[in-house]
């Protein structure tokens, strides 16, 4: 089981949004020499869990399941946009506004 939390204030409103994200993951059975040949090819020791579901990481599991894949590679990003639609943010209407901008 993976669990991913996260929470977006605003400010100005003091407003706040939170979700927990729960994926079930079910590993393959692996052998030693397809362990060894993944961590080579993938290089997934600096990655938590240390597998790269989003590259070969794919190979080791037999079954995922949840709501927003995105959060096993990283941040939730789809319940993110609908968090911040909540707290009056429209990631597309401002889509051109550079990263920097956008005080987190």
């Amino acid at each position: 089981m993976l669990v991913t939390a996260m929470c977006v204030h605003d400010p100005t409103t003091d407003r706040q949004e939170s979700v927990v994200d729960i994926h079930q993951m079910t590993m393959r059975h692996l052998t030693h020499e397809q362990i060894r040949r993944y961590v080579e090819l993938d290089q997934p020791l600096d990655c938590a869990g240390s597998y790269k579901l989003e590259s070969l990481g794919i190979a080791l599991f037999d079954r995922v399941a949840g709501d927003d894949h995105t959060a096993i590679i990283g941040l939730p990003l789809m319940q993110l946009v609908s968090m911040l639609a909540v707290v009056g943010f429209d990631v597309l209407a401002n889509a051109d506004v550079g990263i920097r901008d956008v005080q987190l």
